[in-house]
């Protein structure tokens, strides 16, 4: 390898034999082409990521939401489709409300009141559907729907001063410099070129997993060291991400590394040569950093879990602990306000102490002072100048 490590994987297609015809799973009755070794196990093989994310939300929706199917498929296709930047996360807001509604016996959305709601609120956290308070905002954007369509005549039920749930404020949570070394240690030995690519943009340009994912070759500019951040992603608006060395060393390399008969043109591709999904990514992350994967003790030295976002957290609080201004660690972040940087940005301790005594230090030479800053009233000013005549 270019930077003298020997790789895990030294080729990222698998061997190949004679293509052969396949009918892609969703239903849509396409027949595609395909490597045999390329094939899922499961028998599952589509015809491209879209037809097996939208088969994979039809299994979904008729698993979740029994007789309420027909309403939550046209909330998802009104609405929903105009309010949320993605479906995924309305299908699962509304959704395990959807189950409770079915376990519970309420098949009609007249019956569901303040009681109900709270209900499924104790029972979210008893089935372990962490997110269900933070979405109960998607909850009353759903009834209000449901009024306005007809399918509720009564008001919502969902009412924010008791079913609302302030979150917690979360301090930043970057890995610290000893946490870092390890981590890239484990990349050293057991990730290839594209992990070590991709935890160097994550700790230098701290994208998000999904900002990761999108990324295509024509994005990187690796003379001005940065990389265009295409939609969709949280904030709606695209712009450049900056990176340092790590990444201006780690990304030739995968690019030379990089199956060059790809028929895409995304950044990062899988061990199959399609383009690398965030679950796909993460999986790969834990597989590679953690002891333990999917329960199962995998290696005896690791992290006890990953988290690439904390990546994100990471880059802030080094800009900060470097000396950086909140313009610039807002800019680099992409941060709309000041407020979403700091809940990233953690402190250096030591220079915030030492700004700190410098500060303290100022206050009591000026407190000491025997020159007189006090501003004169005219009357004093004028009593001090006749006692000078």
């Amino acid at each position: 390898m270019a930077d003298g490590v020997t790789s895990s994987v030294s080729r990222f297609i698998p061997e190949r034999g004679k293509k052969v015809m396949v009918v892609c799973s969703c239903g849509c009755g396409a027949t595609f082409s395909r490597y045999p070794a390329t094939l899922n196990a499961s028998g599952n093989n589509y015809v491209s990521h879209e037809h097996a994310g939208a088969h994979r939300a039809k299994v979904y929706l008729e698993d979740m939401c029994g007789p309420f199917l027909g309403i939550v498929t046209e909330y998802l296709e009104t609405l929903a489709a105009r309010d949320y930047k993605s479906l995924a996360t309305a299908r699962t807001t509304i959704c395990p409300f959807i189950l409770f509604l079915n376990e519970r016996g309420i098949l009609d959305l007249e019956r569901v009141r303040p009681k109900t709601i709270t209900d499924f609120l104790l029972w979210s956290d008893e089935v372990d559907y962490k997110n269900a308070a933070h979405n109960i905002s998607g909850l009353t954007g759903f009834f209000k729907w449901a009024i306005c369509y007809g399918y509720r005549r009564s008001t919502c039920p969902v009412v924010p001063r008791w079913h609302g749930k302030k979150r917690p404020y979360h301090l930043p949570r970057p890995y610290s410099t000893e946490e870092m070394a390890f981590i890239w240690s484990l990349a050293i030995r057991r990730g290839n070129s594209r992990l070590r690519a991709v935890l160097a943009i994550g700790e230098e340009a701290g994208l998000r997993i999904g900002e990761i994912c999108r990324l295509r070759v024509k994005d990187v500019d690796l003379v001005g060291q940065r990389l265009w951040i295409r939609l969709p992603n949280k904030t709606g608006t695209e712009g450049w991400a900056l990176f340092s060395d790590k990444s201006a060393h780690y990304i030739p390399i995968w690019l030379l590394d990089r199956e060059g008969e790809c028929e895409h043109d995304s950044l990062f591709h899988n061990s199959m040569g399609g383009p690398l999904l965030p679950e796909a990514l993460h999986r790969e992350c834990c597989r590679t950093f953690c002891r333990t994967y999917e329960g199962k003790e995998i290696h005896l030295e690791g992290l006890d879990q990953w988290s690439t976002h904390r990546l994100r957290h990471t880059m802030a609080s080094n800009l900060a602990s470097g000396g950086a201004s909140t313009s610039t660690i807002m800019a680099a972040g992409r941060w709309k306000a000041e407020s979403s940087m700091m809940v990233y940005t953690k402190n250096d301790e030591p220079r915030a102490r030492r700004d700190y005594d410098i500060a303290m230090s100022r206050v009591n030479e000026q407190a000491n002072s025997p020159i007189s800053t006090r501003t004169l009233s005219l009357q004093e000013f004028l009593a001090q100048h006749h006692q000078g005549q």
